[in-house]
């Protein structure tokens, strides 16, 4: 909720200023906040805006942005069509010389993603395992696709009590987890039930839930609170 509010808060000061690319910035950051929120009907719509802006004003980088962002709103609404477009997206990206190794290692993460929705889990290992070396920069994006890597495994029969604590390990290590944090969890519960070790996986689930709670409580807008309960996919696999 916060970043939301922020990001538009950020966004009318910039546009006071009369500062484009600072505008652009923070509108991202809405269109994402609000995908993240629940709304990804905004969201989307709003990324879909900023690109379109980015294109003209022939800004690649907020385009880029704009585009990568676009792709995980689509992935988190699991509808088939969008993660087709979310999968061209990606390849474009993909295409541009140059893509700094981060934004590489984002979009193969986002590949993985839909090719689990997909149900895909060779594929979408191979991915996880192109996005893992590229993100090991960036601490969330790193264990993000951790929990891609043990979700493919998990589908594939290869739970293990071991798999499932090192995304515990990797918690503890970072301390919070920011907006990665309830899908790591879940992803760990996930992973010690398939495992056979029911005990710790209710015990992770129950944290999980408790996590959610915790964001929940500081949305004051019931409307935005039902939102983010019931539209956000791992919010509803939690429960």
């Amino acid at each position: 909720w916060q970043p939301w509010l922020l990001a538009a808060q950020a966004a009318e000061g910039h546009e006071a200023a009369g500062d484009r690319p600072m505008v652009l910035s923070a509108r991202i950051r809405i269109g994402q906040a609000a995908a993240e929120l629940g709304d990804a009907t905004s969201g989307i719509k709003t990324l879909r805006e900023v690109a379109a802006l980015a294109t003209q004003d022939h800004n690649l980088y907020y385009r880029v942005m704009a585009l990568i962002h676009l792709s995980a709103a689509l992935l988190g609404t699991e509808n088939i069509e969008a993660g087709q477009e979310a999968e061209k997206v990606a390849h474009e990206l993909l295409a541009i010389p140059n893509m700094p190794a981060g934004f590489q290692g984002w979009l193969h993460g986002l590949l993985a993603q839909s090719l689990i929705q997909r149900q895909q889990w060779e594929q979408a290992e191979a991915e996880a395992n192109i996005a893992m070396p590229l993100c090991q920069r960036v601490p969330l994006r790193r264990l993000w696709v951790q929990t891609l890597l043990a979700s493919c495994r998990c589908r594939q029969g290869q739970a293990t009590v071991e798999a499932a604590q090192q995304l515990i390990d990797e918690l503890n290590r970072l301390g919070c987890a920011g907006y990665i944090e309830v899908t790591a969890r879940l992803a760990a519960a996930e992973q010690f039930h398939a495992a056979g070790d029911l005990e710790r996986g209710n015990a992770e689930l129950r944290e999980t839930v408790r996590q959610i709670q915790r964001r929940l409580e500081k949305i004051p807008d019931a409307t935005w609170r039902t939102r983010y309960l019931n539209n956000v996919v791992e919010n509803r696999r939690a429960r």
